[in-house]
């Protein structure tokens, strides 16, 4: 097509993730999307200059540059299985967050997954619980790996217990838990958790406050089945309140 003034172009009417733009990065010219930038970026009005933000160029939260094929800003919802039953389940209550929430107490499991990367290497998934509320004693969120079907599964998070506290629970299924180990007790508010998942055998769970430095709280656990999924959970036990939380992301390395 003909050179065009960009005045001379049609005006976007809905901006969406897959929209193109021309930059230049270090004297080479490159493409980058509207998702690359959307969720950092600071709209100021016409002629009012730039805002710099001290920190934010360092911020885990900032999406890859190369994200990998696993990964979900929740900008939309797309490519998961609910487990269970949830009350809520959308990323419209909340921007660019997915909102979970499961309000009739039981003694189960529900939540969100997919199929896990490779086994036949070692992988991680870090995500960011932007904020969890639990209304009764032994209620949890957090990430879970799951057998193929799903049948066993491992969460890794914070569970109430009177206060909070990061645990990992195991379940035979979704409605029968077989153990428990408790790690960190009355902390603050961690909002970044992680699984390193050497092999179906081998998995180290980590927790951060920021997402910069990382404190191991089970190291080399064995989940005791093979790993065929991840994702997402949130367990009401036997309470009869409410639990939810809200995610920012999770991504994969």
């Amino acid at each position: 097509m003909a050179d065009s003034k960009i005045s001379d172009l049609t005006a976007v009417t809905t901006p969406a993730d897959t929209d193109q733009f021309a930059v230049n990065q270090g004297g080479t010219s490159k493409m980058e999307t509207l998702l690359q930038v959307r969720h950092d970026l600071v709209q100021v009005p016409t002629g009012a200059g730039s805002i710099i933000i001290p920190g934010l160029a360092g911020s885990p939260d900032i999406v890859p540059s190369s994200p990998s094929g696993y990964d979900d800003e929740f900008s939309a919802l797309s490519g998961w299985t609910t487990l269970g039953t949830l009350d809520t389940l959308n990323v419209t209550d909340f921007a660019s967050h997915v909102h979970i929430k499961r309000a009739t107490g039981a003694w189960d499991v529900d939540g969100i997954y997919k199929t896990c990367p490779s086994m036949a290497s070692s992988w991680t998934v870090t995500a960011k619980f932007t904020d969890y509320f639990a209304a009764a004693n032994y209620q949890q969120c957090g990430l879970m790996l799951a057998e193929a079907s799903p049948g066993k599964l491992y969460i890794f998070g914070p569970l109430y217990t009177g206060s909070a506290a990061i645990y990992s629970t195991t379940w035979t299924n979704r409605t029968s838990r077989s153990g428990y180990e408790s790690g960190v007790v009355n902390p603050v508010l961690y909002q970044y958790f992680r699984l390193i998942v050497a092999s179906s055998t081998n998995v180290t769970c980590q927790i951060s406050r920021s997402g910069i430095f990382w404190t191991t709280i089970f190291a080399n656990r064995n989940p005791n089945f093979t790993i065929g999924n991840v994702g997402i959970a949130i367990t009401t036990n036997d309470a009869s309140g409410t639990m939810g939380t809200i995610v920012d992301w999770i991504r994969f390395t």
